[in-house]
């Protein structure tokens, strides 16, 4: 018989790495053998976790006995032996929190044995949120939805995940629908806030939410998402472009800025006549363009007026005019000149050629056509600054057949520029609301309480017809009272009364560039209404600046 010695050999298999994930609780298995050739008894382990990784009381399948000593040791003993070739893991249940790095170590000694040890570095699996597709919101007479879509491309799940969205004043989020619990789950907070939940969202997944909303009133403000999952949070805004009444935001420029509006015809009647000149220079009476023989004006000009040494932020070129369609499929009328094509002569500077796009269109019930046009000159302005501007080549209507005379053409210029030290903001809105006869027309705005509003308009077709064919504009109950060329306030009820600021007109026939007299705001949805009795008009463009009155 041959005697050999065949003593227990603690072995240690520990897997490196080892993977984990920030706030989730994962199982850690250590496997203890039994490589030599007699039982092991006696046996008692220690764990130390690193920094950030801490363990977790849990009911386990195995057979040792763990406590956590500290807040990264645990120690483990075994009831019993381990006989040869046989296993008996340690399984215990571990928590990543932020920061967590290093490796575990374990260190298992038995009677008459040498201390078995293993080793795993920590890796950590993380999430990555982004939003994709990124946060769209569109609006089609005023119903719209807010979408948008989180995918994880982290190598983690993320876990108890929370979007939170938030939409201006101006417009109402609806209520969501019921979600299964795969998905979204969305709570509404109140008309411009929905807080939705999902419990996890596995790596390489997405998630995508569709919010149905209603827009109240125009803005230019943004919808904002927020999305976190407790460890990080990722922000994404989308722009609105709401309209209201055919008017749309073309800007917004706060904390410290001013508007003006500059215009003139370049129809008007016969200045050889001492009546039309009359006419043109009148600051009140009712002369108008009905009933007028309208002829191209020679060189017509305007007048920009800038405090010197301020920013220009935008400029902006409006022009329309009309003409006569007819009853029948063609126009009578022919267009001279172009809707989308002028040239602008600027105080000291050469002509320049500017390209434009036409805004707005409308017929009336006399079956003439009105257009709008807008080009953006701003980086001309900022180069030639105040003074005598003039463009050439708008269209109008080159024949006038009408046999209910009521021609018109001219050209508006909008400008925003910086008032440093006030508090003052200016949204522009322009595009196309006509006003028929006898009818109104209501744009919405959101406003802030404690602020003024000066309102700037362009406008065409507005009559000097005083109060028996007036027109108002009114914000809420108050009717605005019209700036006249001298810088007086003319009569609130012939609100579009054909001044044109700037211009060298008092009457300009059917050309508005002026502002109103200031009125507080309200907060929230503010209502401004253009109305008028028998006179008919296209507004172009508004501008609201708000000042703040109070602290």
């Amino acid at each position: 018989m041959t005697v050999t010695s065949a003593p227990g050999q603690t072995v240690v298999d520990l897997t490196t790495p080892t993977a984990v994930q920030i706030g989730q609780t994962r199982t850690l298995t250590v496997g203890v053998r039994n490589a030599g050739g007699t039982s092991l008894g006696g046996l008692a382990a220690q764990i130390v976790l690193p920094t950030g990784l801490t363990p977790v009381d849990s009911e386990l399948p195995t057979d040792w006995v763990c406590v956590a000593t500290s807040g990264s040791l645990v120690d483990c003993t075994l009831d019993g032996p381990i006989a040869p070739g046989a296993s008996a893991p340690i399984v215990v249940a571990v928590k990543p929190e932020r920061g967590v790095q290093g490796s575990i170590a374990v260190s298992v000694t038995g009677a008459g044995t040498t201390t078995a040890t293993g080793a795993s570095v920590v890796s950590v699996l993380t999430p990555t949120l982004e939003f994709d597709p990124s946060v769209t919101a569109e609006f089609v007479r005023g119903a719209g939805t807010v979408s948008f879509g989180v995918t994880n491309s982290g190598k983690g799940a993320a876990t108890d995940l929370v979007a939170t969205v938030s939409v201006p004043r101006a417009v109402t989020l609806a209520s969501p629908p019921a979600s299964d619990a795969e998905h979204w789950q969305c709570t509404r907070v109140d008309d411009q806030h929905v807080s939705c939940t999902l419990a996890s969202l596995a790596a390489g997944s997405s998630a995508t939410l569709v919010l149905s909303a209603t827009a109240q009133a125009a803005t230019v403000q943004a919808v904002v998402v927020e999305v976190s999952d407790g460890l990080s949070s990722i922000t994404s805004s989308a722009k609105l472009t709401i309209s209201s009444a055919g008017l749309t935001p073309r800007g917004q420029w706060t904390g410290g800025y001013a508007s003006t509006e500059i215009g003139t015809p370049i129809l008007g009647c016969d200045l050889a006549s001492v009546a039309c000149q009359g006419v043109m220079a009148d600051l009140g009476g009712s002369a108008s363009n009905n009933s007028q023989d309208m002829v191209p004006l020679k060189d017509p000009r305007a007048t920009l007026s800038i405090p010197a040494d301020r920013e220009i932020a935008f400029a902006g070129l409006y022009w329309s005019g009309n003409r006569y369609a007819g009853p029948g499929v063609d126009p009578v009328d022919t267009w001279k000149g172009s809707q989308t094509a002028v040239t602008v002569h600027a105080p000291g500077g050469a002509a320049q050629a500017v390209d434009g796009v036409v805004l707005a269109t409308a017929l009336d019930s006399g079956d003439r056509e009105y257009y709008q046009s807008f080009a953006d000159v701003t980086d001309l302005v900022r180069a030639h600054g105040s003074g005598s501007w003039a463009v050439d080549g708008v269209a109008y209507a080159g024949t006038m057949k009408d046999p209910v005379k009521s021609y018109y053409a001219g050209w508006s210029l909008v400008v925003v520029y910086a008032t440093p030290g006030v508090d003052q903001d200016v949204t522009l809105y322009d595009g196309g609301a006509w006003v028929a006869t006898g009818s109104s027309t209501t744009f919405a705005f959101d406003g802030r309480a404690g602020r003024t509003a000066r309102f700037g308009v362009v406008a065409w077709e507005g009559d000097r017809n005083g109060a028996s064919k007036g027109d108002t504009l009114s914000l809420g109950s108050t009717v605005l009272a019209p700036r006249r060329a001298d810088g007086s306030f003319g009569q609130a009820y012939d609100a579009f009364s054909s001044t044109a600021t700037g211009s060298g007109f008092n009457n300009s026939l059917g050309v508005d560039a002026t502002s109103f007299a200031s009125v507080p705001l309200t907060d929230g949805i503010n209502r401004l209404t253009a109305a008028t009795v028998g006179d008919q008009y296209l507004i172009g463009a508004v501008t609201v600046t708000s000042t703040a009155t109070t602290p």
